[in-house]
């Protein structure tokens, strides 16, 4: 088995040869994420977000082994999260919201394409399940712009939270990735003006605002949060 695609990315040559010599038994190695999805451009400081797919009895054995390359790529000046992919997420996954975005946002770059064949349905049938994740996923993103010390909730942070956030709504409702803010809401525009969105208007009404007040990059005033004592 050969690379599934070429690689141009020197950084991500070296996380394959890199697994493929420390876990054997790897089946793919997917990258997921703004690098796959087409967000980053250029040069840029964000992680490369990579699954290893292997079997679900395998993978306890390795976590330390990809602590290691994940040191590697700190000494080579970039950050790196490697995570494990049971099979079996891909394979019974149907109301999985984090199978169901791995899938969305997800390039194999080594090993067979799972991701291609897996059949994960639509996250409206499957709605109880996946809404008590998407709520836990961005409630996460959200407290990651919380400063402790200043008990401040950062303005850019809540900004890029309430993307995922809008991001995710479109997921459920469409079953589409979109990575940009406009796109987004024109995408969901029909179902929002037919009173078919069944959740998620203030949060597509607040983005709305953001983008009319700030063209989608600077928060509006309403974003400066604090919490009360």
């Amino acid at each position: 088995m050969g690379l599934y695609m070429s690689i141009a990315d020197e950084n991500l040559q070296f996380i394959c040869t890199e697994i493929l010599r420390r876990i054997p038994f790897t089946t793919s190695v997917i990258l997921h994420g703004s690098r796959a999805t087409g967000e980053v451009k250029g040069e840029d400081d964000r992680d490369y977000d990579v699954f290893v797919v292997l079997k679900t009895p395998l993978s306890l054995f390795y976590v330390k082994r990809m602590k290691g390359i994940e040191a590697e790529a700190r000494k080579r000046g970039f950050k790196l999260d490697l995570s494990v992919l049971p099979t079996f997420r891909l394979k019974y996954g149907r109301g999985d919201l984090s199978a169901y975005f791995i899938k969305a946002t997800g390039v194999t770059v080594w090993g067979r394409d799972c991701l291609r064949n897996c059949d994960l349905g639509h996250l409206g049938e499957t709605i109880d399940r996946s809404w008590i994740q998407y709520c836990i996923y961005v409630m996460r993103r959200l407290m990651w712009g919380y400063d402790p010390s200043t008990r401040r909730f950062d303005a850019n942070g809540i900004l890029k939270a309430l993307i995922v956030c809008c991001r995710l709504i479109v997921l459920f409702v469409t079953g589409e990735y979109v990575v940009k803010p406009e796109d987004m809401l024109r995408i969901i525009q029909p179902y929002r003006v037919s009173n078919r969105l069944a959740f998620g208007d203030e949060a597509l009404n607040l983005l709305e605002e953001t983008i009319n007040d700030g063209a989608g990059t600077n928060p509006p005033s309403s974003f400066q949060l604090e919490m009360k004592r």
